[in-house]
C-alpha cells in the first residue's frame, strides 16, 4: 500500500505471488499508487495466491453540465445530480427573469465531485426609474384665455 503501481506488482511477483490489478478513483491517493490490496499484507499466504492490489486513478471528475438557458431549477437539479455544489447569484440581465444567463466554470469542464458551481441567475431587465418631475411640470400650462388681445 502507497507504492506506485509496477514496484507493488515487481515486489508481489518476487515474492511468489500472482499479481492482479484493479483501477479505481481516490479522493485521498495520488494516481497510480496502490490504495489496498487483498489478502491484507503482512497476512502469510501460500505462494501462487492471486493477490489483488487496488491502483488509485486519482479524483474522479465529474463534467460540468451545461446550464446557461435553463431555468434556476432545472439548473439546480442538474448540478446536484452531476453530484456538483451550486452557489446562486441574481443580477439584473436580459434573460428571463428565472433563467440561468452565465455559469462559471462552464459546461464541459471537469472537476472533483463537491466543487462548486457558480450560476447567474437573471432577476429580468434592470427596473428604471420614471424620470423625476418637477411640480411646475405638472402643473396645467397658463390659458390663453383674458390675457389681453386687445379686442
Amino acid at each position: 500500500v502507497g507504492l506506485d503501481r509496477s514496484t507493488a506488482s515487481s515486489k508481489l511477483t518476487e515474492a511468489g505471488f500472482v499479481c492482479q490489478v484493479q483501477e479505481t478513483y481516490s479522493d485521498n491517493v495520488s494516481t497510480g499508487k496502490v490504495i489496498s490490496q487483498t489478502p491484507e499484507g503482512e497476512k502469510e499466504a501460500e505462494e501462487g495466491t492471486t493477490v489483488m492490489i487496488f491502483v488509485s486513478l486519482g479524483k474522479e471528475l465529474r463534467v460540468v453540465p451545461d446550464v446557461v438557458g435553463d431555468g434556476e431549477s432545472t439548473a439546480l437539479d442538474k448540478l446536484s445530480n452531476a453530484g456538483l455544489g451550486v452557489n446562486v447569484e441574481r443580477q439584473y440581465n436580459s434573460a428571463p427573469e428565472g433563467t440561468v444567463f452565465q455559469q462559471d466554470p462552464a459546461g464541459g469542464s471537469s472537476l472533483a465531485p463537491g466543487t462548486t458551481v457558480t450560476i447567474y441567475v437573471s432577476r429580468g431587465p434592470e427596473p428604471t426609474d420614471p424620470p423625476e418631475t418637477s411640480s411646475e411640470a405638472t402643473e396645467a400650462p397658463p390659458s390663453e384665455e383674458g390675457e389681453g388681445n386687445g379686442e
